[in-house]
């Protein structure tokens, strides 16, 4: 069992937490307790996860100055494998550890699987279509151009 701060090594967490004196108390305490965990722990034991709040002053309407949280939570099941989750408000961090303690009440280990593999499906096809249009371009020279130009605007109606 890994843990990255020495101060927590008696908590026997299964996963690595990254900088879990950062994460929101309940967050926390709801992550460690859930059956989610417990479903990482037993079929990905090396799995690394990390909580960060940043804190951004913005300008809002009427130039009224607020500060901006933004939470992003960090999955990586293994290499490969990673999923994340962002939240933003322009509340108290209190306000989203609320939130997302909620919100790791309703998943499951199968829910995080599946959204990791709809993305590594859509980055497959985007990378299949960045290929295919390579190809066309190696395959396209400027001649094949110049005669398609030609035959839809004649040659006397060149760019």
């Amino acid at each position: 069992m890994n843990t990255i701060n020495t101060q927590y090594n008696n908590t026997n967490f299964g996963m690595r937490y990254k900088n879990p004196e950062k994460w929101g108390r309940k967050t926390l305490q709801t992550f460690m307790d859930s059956q989610l965990k417990k479903d990482i722990d037993a079929k990905y034991p090396n799995a690394i996860v990390s909580y960060k709040v940043k804190t951004k002053r913005e300008s809002a309407l009427f130039e009224r100055k607020e500060y901006c949280h933004r939470l992003t939570f960090d999955l990586q099941l293994e290499k490969g494998k990673i999923w994340q989750h962002t939240e933003s408000t322009l509340n108290t961090k209190d306000l989203l550890d609320d939130v997302f303690s909620k919100k790791i009440d309703q998943l499951s280990l199968q829910t995080i699987e599946d959204d990791i593999q709809k993305e590594i499906n859509t980055k497959n096809k985007h990378l299949e279509y960045i290929k295919k249009a390579k190809k066309e371009n190696e395959t396209n020279n400027p001649t094949t151009l110049k005669k398609i130009i030609d035959m839809l605007f004649g040659e006397s109606k060149r760019i």
